[in-house]
C-alpha cells in the first residue's frame, strides 16, 4: 500500500510536470493512471482523489474536450459534497476555480460566477496562500463580472488582481493589466488604460 501510494503520487507529479510543458495528452494519461491506483487504495469516493480529478479537468479543458471535463468535474463535486469536512481546502478551492473556468468556456457565466465565488470564499475562510491559482481566480472573477454587467465589481477585481500579481512579481499581472486596459478603453476611460499599460512597460523593463 505504501509503495502504491508513492507510485500514485509520482504519476500525479509527472502529470503536473506535463501540464507545465503544455503536453496535455500526457497530463491526461498520467492523471488517469494515478487515479486508478488512488481509487484502489483510498476508495472511489475518497476526498484524496479530488486533486487528481482536478488535474484531469484541467487536461480536458486544455484539450477542448469539455464534455469529458464536465463529467469528471461532476464526479469530483459529488465527492466534495459527501466529504465537506475532510476534503483538503486547497483542493476544493482549485476544484471550484477549475469549474468556474470550464463554465466560462461553455459561456455559462452565471454558473461560473457561483463556482468562482465559492473558490474565493474558501480562500478567505481558510486563509490559504495567495498563489498563481488565486491570481487566475481573481482575473476570472473580473472577466465574469464584466460579462454579466457588474462593472463596479469587475473593476474592483481587475485592480485587486493587478495589485496582487505585481506585489508578488507574477507574470500574470501583465495579462491582467492588458485585459483591464482594453476594458477601460472600451468604457471610455482611455487615459487610465494607457497609464496602466505604461506602468506595466516600465515595470517589465525594470525586471529584465
Amino acid at each position: 500500500n505504501e509503495y502504491d501510494d508513492r507510485y500514485a503520487k509520482t504519476l500525479y507529479n509527472i502529470a503536473i510536470a506535463y501540464n507545465g510543458l503544455g503536453d496535455f495528452n500526457n497530463q491526461e494519461q498520467y492523471s488517469v493512471n494515478s487515479l486508478e491506483i488512488e481509487k484502489r487504495i483510498y476508495g472511489q469516493s475518497s476526498p484524496l482523489l479530488i486533486k487528481t480529478y482536478s488535474s484531469l479537468i484541467i487536461a480536458y479543458i486544455e484539450l477542448q474536450e469539455y464534455e469529458k471535463s464536465l463529467a469528471y468535474a461532476n464526479i469530483a463535486l459529488n465527492i466534495a459534497g459527501s466529504n465537506p469536512v475532510s476534503a483538503n481546502s486547497t483542493d476544493l478551492a482549485d476544484l471550484y476555480n477549475n469549474l468556474g473556468v470550464l463554465n466560462m468556456l461553455l459561456a455559462d457565466y452565471s454558473k461560473a460566477k457561483i463556482y468562482l465565488e465559492k473558490s474565493q470564499s474558501i480562500y478567505q475562510i481558510n486563509q490559504l496562500d495567495l498563489n498563481e491559482n488565486y491570481f487566475n481566480l481573481v482575473n476570472c472573477l473580473a472577466i465574469t463580472y464584466s460579462t454579466l454587467g457588474f462593472s463596479e465589481k469587475s473593476n474592483e477585481y481587475y485592480e485587486k488582481g493587478i495589485d496582487l500579481a505585481l506585489s508578488h512579481n507574477s507574470s500574470l499581472a501583465y495579462n491582467n493589466i492588458n485585459s483591464y486596459s482594453i476594458i477601460l478603453g472600451n468604457n471610455g476611460n482611455k487615459e487610465k488604460g494607457e497609464s496602466l499599460l505604461y506602468s506595466a512597460l516600465v515595470r517589465a523593463k525594470t525586471n529584465l
